[in-house]
């Protein structure tokens, strides 16, 4: 019965890790270039009078 129980619980650990390793590496970069173009567009984040301190 635990060996059982632990083998459920390594093999839940094992796909809950390597699935969280896949989306990190697609979804972990929050600013990638659509999020720039789109900011650049319709912000004026990069605008030359725009100060970058945030408070």
């Amino acid at each position: 019965m635990k060996t059982r129980l632990l083998g459920i619980v390594g093999i839940s650990t094992l796909f809950v890790i390597s699935t969280s390793v896949v989306l990190w590496s697609e979804y972990g970069m929050v600013c990638n270039n659509a999020v720039v173009a789109h900011l650049q567009e319709y912000s004026n984040l990069f605008d030359e009078n725009t100060t970058k301190e945030t408070s």
